[in-house]
């Protein structure tokens, strides 16, 4: 009987034990900064490309609803940034709005004219290439006045892997630009490579 009871106390502190020692968690905490350090830039890549695909989607949608509701209203429809007297102006980081301009003013005459707002982009730029310009214009039958143009989103990164854009047409249609020769950067209406700067 005592060699049973010796073999059980001493098996007991080493089945009742719990925890981990000091050298198994510094070991594992090696190996969850070696994983992060891996993981830490995809997750910034992934985070960036969610940003442009939310950013440019909203502006694609914005283009086709001022197009829709100039021609289902009659009036001219604006798409611009406003300043504080609801007048268009050209920093595309701020909200964008999208609006009944009946008078062709870039101004917001009545809150009932607002449409929608794009919010400011909380990461990252957005900048518009429209000539002299910074608005979108749509004449009553939907079409695009004034000149063609483009909104260019980059990522805080700068990194122009993850740049996106728009592309307007003269008659206002918008489409995104895409990559046409495999590079992994997508180019703009005359073929030219995104750049972030």
């Amino acid at each position: 009987m005592h060699a049973l009871q010796g073999r059980r106390s001493s098996a007991a502190p080493h089945a009742c034990q719990q925890g981990i020692t000091l050298l198994e968690l510094m070991v594992s905490l090696v190996v969850l900064v070696v994983l992060m350090g891996f993981a830490g830039p995809s997750l910034q890549g992934l985070q960036e490309n969610m940003e442009r695909r939310v950013i440019l989607l909203g502006v694609y949608q914005a283009t086709l609803l001022a197009k829709q509701e100039a021609v289902r209203r009659n009036s001219s429809v604006t798409l611009c940034p406003l300043d504080t007297n609801n007048s268009c102006h050209g920093d595309w980081n701020q909200p964008v709005a999208v609006f009944l301009d009946p008078e062709n003013q870039r101004q917001l005459l009545e809150d009932s004219y607002l449409l929608r707002v794009l919010p400011a982009p909380r990461r990252g730029s957005r900048r518009i290439g429209v000539g002299n310009r910074g608005f979108f214009h749509y004449g009553p039958m939907g079409i695009g006045r004034h000149t063609p143009g483009h909104v260019l989103y980059c990522p805080a990164s700068g990194n122009p892997l993850r740049a996106g854009q728009i592309i307007i047409n003269m008659t206002g249609k918008a489409r995104f630009a895409r990559d046409l020769n495999g590079d992994g950067r997508v180019q703009d209406a005359q073929g030219r490579p995104m750049v972030c700067d």
